[in-house]
């Protein structure tokens, strides 16, 4: 398991978990003052990760690809 931390914008901090061998993303908010923590958002990633592109830009990775694949 891999955990971030990072500020929010109302003074507590963010930990989002990552778990490599379950494909699964965990987001908790910790208040500074109180010391609880809150789940906020849990992920299932294999289906994402399976995804060639979304919300990308041009070159696609389809055009990157037929660019470079031997004529």
């Amino acid at each position: 398991m891999i955990a971030l931390t990072s500020p929010s914008a109302d003074n507590a901090t963010l930990v989002t978990v990552v778990d490599a061998r379950q494909r699964a993303l965990a987001v908790y908010r910790v208040d500074s003052l109180s010391g609880k923590i809150k789940l906020l958002s849990v992920r299932n990633l294999q289906w994402d990760l399976q995804m060639v592109h979304l919300n990308s830009e041009s070159p696609s990775p389809q055009e990157i690809r037929s660019l470079l694949e031997p004529r």
